[in-house]
């Protein structure tokens, strides 16, 4: 589990959809955040129909290569 908390300004306010890890200096804006989340289930989304069209493209290949077997 990541350990994150809400960044304070220096009043000690919480600063609104700004987070940062415990321990680190690192903040993590939720929205950027959400942007970049999105960014990559896309990313996965196209890298997954790539994978299912070359997967389709071998079987097709391995189904021609059977049939010239067959004939010669």
């Amino acid at each position: 589990m990541i350990e994150i908390e809400p960044k304070r300004d220096e009043k000690g306010n919480i600063v609104r959809g700004v987070w940062i890890r415990k321990g680190l200096t690192e903040t993590i804006n939720e929205t950027q955040l959400n942007i970049e989340i999105s960014r990559l289930e896309r990313a996965v989304d196209d890298l997954k129909a790539r994978l299912d069209f070359l997967k389709r493209v071998r079987a097709e290949i391995e189904r021609r290569k059977a049939e010239l077997e067959k004939s010669a």
